[in-house]
């Protein structure tokens, strides 16, 4: 019966994820009554040489089992009664009947056999070694708990773990993107000074043609040599445009990136939670060594009580009495370990947190950059559409006016791509920090798998 109960339970326990530890705690409450409702229900003692089984219905002492719940029965009558009660059932009893339960009750065991107190004490004996196999299995089965949830962390860690090393290849294409973002500005406030100087040569050569123009009808060169001006002022045009195509092609790029950082918090989130029900898992199995200590020190006391009244009985009996004591002192030895390696999986947990808090900054500090670099993006955008519009004009409105628009422009951009577009690498999640995180978390395994060695032992 006891050990379909746990069955059920571990059943309960293993395959779902969605109960908490409390239900688990009163799960294992409800188990500890149960086993003492048990325990206290069965009268079935064997006999302390071993040499008879109460239990079997060949068994000479199945009619002492009757007598021993015949008496229970009257102790229990006994108590419920009341003193006047009791003093009127004890008229009412034959005198012949009360001298034999006196004489039954004060009488000690013959033939080398212990006294009635031996048999109390080994019948708690007994109890108590069943609370500790029940323990020891509920041990076990929380021990199977901790696997499984160590299992599914390292999954989590494993997934989270390809998640950055996309991130960090994102990353590391972002930059490139943006390295050659910068020298595409730079070419491109080259082109806009060269064409602005251009511009300032084609003015003045406007103004020469008309000089000759006046004095010179016949100069056809000069006018050729303008025209073709013009030519290299629509070409240097045409390749500013599809330089600023290109740098828009690079919001896709940060859509993603943006994209990436969703996942990589919604893993992190997701292993907070696996942590907090890991924590609770060994609050749990904490407590059930702290009651696993108790039972084994009222063990050992009782056993001390057992010895002093068992000196005559022979070698043997101090025999056994050592091993239990080896066996005591081995426990307490494995329990000090396993105290240990909580103690530094308590440490390296709160390690971990702060640098999962550190991660978490980070990556806040680069949603900000991004923000502002979306803006900067958005301004330089409504820029390019005015000079759309400009240059939708006429040739000769695009000579007389564009060259003061340009002049008006050609700071502009400057001040646009600027730092902005380079902050962000500065408030991204640095490598050090990365390192740490990975070592703590093999840290975390190892301590782990020696809980589970200590366990298994």
């Amino acid at each position: 019966m006891i050990t379909s109960f746990f069955f059920r339970s571990s059943l309960e326990f293993a395959p779902t994820n969605k109960k908490m530890m409390s239900d688990a705690s009163d799960m294992l409450a409800a188990a500890l009554e149960q086993m003492d409702g048990i325990i206290a229900g069965s009268k079935a003692l064997e006999y302390s040489n071993g040499i008879f089984d109460c239990q079997s219905p060949t068994s000479p002492f199945m009619g002492s089992l009757r007598a021993l719940h015949l008496v229970e029965d009257l102790r229990g009558l006994l108590e419920m009664m009341e003193t006047d009660e009791k003093e009127g059932l004890r008229c009412q009893i034959p005198d012949s009947t009360a001298e034999t339960l006196v004489e039954w009750l004060q009488s000690q065991m013959t033939n080398g056999h212990l006294p009635g107190n031996g048999d109390v004490y080994q019948e708690r004996l007994a109890r108590l070694e069943n609370d500790k196999e029940s323990l020891v299995l509920q041990v076990s089965v929380l021990t199977d708990q901790v696997e499984a949830q160590g299992e599914k962390i390292r999954d989590l860690e494993f997934c989270l773990e390809e998640h950055r090393e996309k991130l960090n290849a994102t990353e590391e294409m972002l930059q490139q993107e943006l390295l050659s973002r910068t020298s595409l500005e730079t070419q491109k406030l080259d082109l806009m000074a060269e064409i602005s100087n251009l511009k300032l040569k084609l003015t003045a050569v406007e103004k020469d043609r008309l000089d000759y123009e006046d004095k010179f009808r016949d100069t056809e060169g000069l006018i050729q040599e303008i025209n073709d001006l013009r030519l290299k002022v629509s070409e240097m045009d045409s390749e500013r445009l599809q330089y600023e195509k290109k740098l828009k092609s690079t919001k896709s790029l940060m859509a993603k990136l943006s994209s990436m950082k969703i996942k990589v918090g919604q893993m992190q989130y997701e292993k907070q939670r696996m942590e907090q029900k890991w924590e609770s898992l060994k609050d749990e199995l904490a407590s059930l060594k702290e009651q696993l200590e108790e039972k084994e020190s009222e063990v050992k006391r009782l056993q001390e009580k057992l010895v002093c009244k068992m000196k005559g009985e022979g070698v043997e009996i101090v025999d056994r009495d050592e091993n239990f004591k080896k066996k005591l002192k081995e426990k307490n030895i494995e329990v000090q370990k396993m105290k240990k390696a909580v103690e530094s999986l308590m440490a390296a947990n709160e390690e971990k947190d702060r640098k999962i808090e550190d991660l978490r900054q980070c990556l806040n500090r680069y949603k900000k950059m991004q923000d502002t670099v979306v803006l900067a993006q958005g301004k330089k955008d409504k820029d390019g559409e005015y000079e759309d519009l400009l240059n939708s004009s006429s040739i000769s409105s695009l000579l007389d006016a564009q060259g003061f628009s340009d002049l008006e422009k050609s700071p502009s951009p400057t001040p646009v791509m600027g730092s902005p577009s380079r902050d962000p690498f500065n408030t991204s999640v640095p490598e050090e920090v990365l390192i740490d995180f990975q070592y703590f978390l093999h840290v975390e395994e190892t301590v782990l798998l020696k809980v589970k060695t200590l366990l298994i032992t």
